[in-house]
């Protein structure tokens, strides 16, 4: 994992030629009781190829585990107190 913004995490990152993943968390989203706050984004050579929007966590995880070796479990529990701050900001 890797932080390019408070909101954005990104994975497999190459940041000369923008291709990796990106996991998006839509904190106004959530608060307002809308679904799909979490979007995964994958890119290649400064371009989205393909987007998936998601209701949780758990879900955007499995959508880049199915890419890359990815301890989901690990990774939603390091995500988590950065998910709830961002919720209380939004708050």
């Amino acid at each position: 994992m890797n932080s390019r913004h408070e909101d954005i995490v990104t994975y497999k990152w190459d940041e000369h030629t923008h291709t990796g993943y990106l996991l998006h968390y839509d904190a106004e989203m959530a608060h307002c009781g809308l679904e799909k706050c979490f979007h995964v984004e994958e890119w290649e050579n400064r371009t989205i190829v393909d987007d998936w929007w998601c209701n949780s966590i758990e879900e955007a995880l499995r959508v880049l585990s199915q890419f890359f070796e990815l301890d989901t479990q690990r990774e939603e529990a390091s995500l988590q107190p950065r998910i709830e701050k961002l919720a209380v900001q939004a708050a």
